[in-house]
């Protein structure tokens, strides 16, 4: 497995949780126990949702090439903040796969695997918990979203963007959607990859120090 060049610098500011935690105390975070519907084929179990809805409309458009960013880490209290962009093929068959919040350990790896087979394009990105606690969490989690989607091998014509807020720096069209990794098949697949890569990270961790249980985290 690869080690990240940031896991020395993690680990010793993760050692002070008080810290950390005085540091994103006040900070708007996800609901940790957000439950959220699971997906089959392309819909939403229990709804009518049609996880391509969205991109089928700017298919329609004129966009060819449509981007879908989704970063997790916010609510933790260790660890690094990992932002993930994904385009996805027209055919892509959603079978499977849906929020990376909501999978189990063994459907978010199989989900994984399937989307960097399959995708057009992906990228990571990944913010250190030092720039974290210097520059504040909300101005780094918008910073690292916009940068996973200029990381993008092949540049996208649109970008959805999970949230409330349009990062300020992202150079392509683009909108933001509340939930998006629950009514967006970009966005999802952009979600199964950011949870694959933070949970690896923090299985690293937690191998180098146990006692804090970063596994968990």
């Amino acid at each position: 497995m690869k080690s990240w060049p940031l896991l020395a610098a993690i680990g010793v500011l993760a050692e002070n949780a008080a810290f950390l935690k005085a540091t994103l105390d006040g900070v708007d975070r996800e609901p940790v126990n957000d439950a959220r519907p699971g997906v089959v084929g392309g819909t939403v179990v229990g709804t009518t949702v049609d996880l391509f809805t969205r991109e089928r409309v700017l298919w329609d458009g004129g966009y060819r090439l449509i981007a879908g960013v989704d970063e997790v880490g916010r609510a933790a209290w260790a660890g690094p903040l990992v932002a993930a962009a994904v385009i996805l093929p027209p055919d892509f068959h959603f079978g499977g796969i849906g929020d990376g919040k909501v999978l189990t350990a063994k459907q978010s790896e199989r989900a994984h695997e399937r989307v960097i087979a399959e995708a057009t394009a992906w990228a990571i990105c990944l913010e250190e918990a030092a720039t974290i606690n210097e520059r504040g969490l909300h101005e780094c989690n918008i910073d690292l979203l916009a940068r996973a989607a200029h990381e993008l091998k092949v540049p996208p014509d649109y970008v959805l963007v999970d949230g409330v807020n349009r990062p300020p720096d992202l150079r392509f069209p683009s909108e933001p959607i509340v939930r998006g990794d629950a009514s967006s098949a970009s966005i999802a697949a952009a979600s199964i990859i950011a949870k694959v890569t933070r949970d690896r990270v923090m299985e690293e961790l937690h191998a180098t120090y146990p006692q804090y249980g970063f596994d968990r985290n």
